[in-house]
């Protein structure tokens, strides 16, 4: 989950900042740095959201199994 988050803000930033240096006629030696640098700080935010929506996950399945099993030493 955290690699395609990465992967995904990633791209998306760096689409974003080459589209705008488009846009505003920017030099490509100072767009595509700029870029590649939105790319790394946003791949970087979008590992750390997965990880955690991943943890979020996995607490809410172990929680969730374990009052099932609970429940069912109680009802013997």
């Amino acid at each position: 989950m955290h690699r395609q988050f990465a992967g995904i803000l990633g791209s998306i930033a760096f689409t974003i900042v080459v589209l705008r240096g488009w846009a505003v006629g920017g030099d490509a030696a100072a767009v595509i740095p700029r870029a590649l640098g939105m790319l790394i700080l946003f791949a970087i935010v979008g590992a750390a959201a997965g990880r955690i929506g991943l943890w979020m996950v996995e607490e809410g399945v172990a929680a969730r199994f374990r009052d099932q099993l609970a429940q069912k030493k109680s009802a013997k």
